[in-house]
């Protein structure tokens, strides 16, 4: 959490790597995106919260589903921006990370389908 204010945000180092031609930098970026949750550091954790309190548990329940809607936005901000870089490799023909990325796309969008379901089940 204290890198991306001195170094820039995973998807604006994303779009850089683009830019300058570093497809593989920007696969890597990816991960980042995908998993690391820009919110989590100004927020602090509820798991600490005694499970008996009633009125807690609504907090850690909201708290619960907004860091699943936050998981799923990161999930699908990562696969609309694997698309293009998927897109840009295709162009550059550079087939073996085409298809490195669209494996991990693949999978990532398995993940945001079962983020989906848990946040209706919830």
């Amino acid at each position: 959490p204290f890198l991306f204010p001195v170094a820039g945000t995973p998807t604006a180092l994303f779009a850089r790597s683009m830019e300058l031609g570093q497809l593989h930098v920007a696969a890597s970026y990816l991960m980042i995106i995908a998993n690391v949750d820009m919110n989590q550091a100004a927020v602090s954790s509820l798991s600490g919260l005694p499970s008996a309190a009633t009125e807690m548990q609504g907090a850690v329940s909201l708290r619960a589903r907004e860091e699943f809607q936050s998981k799923y936005a990161s999930v699908q901000e990562a696969l609309r921006l694997g698309e293009e870089l998927m897109a840009c490799a295709k162009d550059r023909a550079r087939s073996d990370l085409e298809a490195q990325v669209r494996m991990y796309l693949e999978r990532l969008a398995i993940v945001a389908i079962e983020l989906q379901t848990k946040l209706r089940s919830m």
